[in-house]
C-alpha cells in the first residue's frame, strides 16, 4: 500500500472513531438529562396537588363573583391558572383540546354573564372587554396547541 493510501485510510479511521465518540457523548448527555423516576413521581404529585388547589380557588372565586364580592378579572385569572395547571398534566393533544374546549365554554358563559350585567347597568363595559379578550386568548391558545 502506498503512503498516500495509508494516510487516507488512517484519516478515515480517525474520523470514524471521532464521530463515534462524539455521538456516544451526545447520547450519554441526553441520558443524564432525564429525571429519575422518583423525581418524576414527586413532580406529578405536586402538579396534581396544584391543579386541585387551583380548582378549589376557582370555585371560591366564582362563588364570590356570583355574590358580587369580586371583579371579573379575578375570575379570569383563576380560570387561566386552572387551565394552565391542567394543561401541564397532560401531553396528549386530544386531552389538551378537551381542556381548551372546557375553558372556552366557561369563558363564553362568563362573557354572557358580564354582558347581562352591563345591559342591566350593574356591570362595567371594561369588564366585558376583559371577559371577551380572555375568551379570545383561550381560543388562540387552543389553535396554537393543535397538531396542524
Amino acid at each position: 500500500m502506498h503512503a498516500k493510501n495509508r494516510t487516507l485510510v488512517a484519516l478515515m479511521i480517525v474520523f470514524a472513531v471521532s464521530f463515534y465518540a462524539f455521538a456516544q457523548e451526545k447520547q450519554d448527555a441526553k441520558a443524564q438529562d432525564v429525571p429519575s423516576a422518583e423525581v418524576l413521581s414527586k413532580l406529578d404529585a405536586l402538579l396534581q396537588e396544584r391543579r386541585e388547589t387551583l380548582s378549589l380557588a376557582h370555585q371560591a372565586t366564582m362563588q364570590r363573583y356570583q355574590a358580587g364580592l369580586c371583579l371579573v378579572h379575578e375570575v379570569l385569572e383563576a380560570e387561566a391558572e386552572l387551565a394552565n395547571a391542567e394543561l401541564e398534566l397532560v401531553s396528549n393533544i386530544t386531552a389538551r383540546q378537551v381542556i381548551h374546549e372546557r375553558r372556552i365554554k366557561a369563558l363564553r358563559q362568563l362573557e354572557k354573564s358580564v354582558a347581562k350585567r352591563v345591559e342591566s347597568g350593574t356591570g362595567e363595559v371594561s369588564q366585558l372587554y376583559q371577559a371577551k379578550a380572555a375568551r379570545l386568548q383561550a381560543e388562540i391558545d387552543m389553535l396554537r396547541d393543535t397538531k396542524n
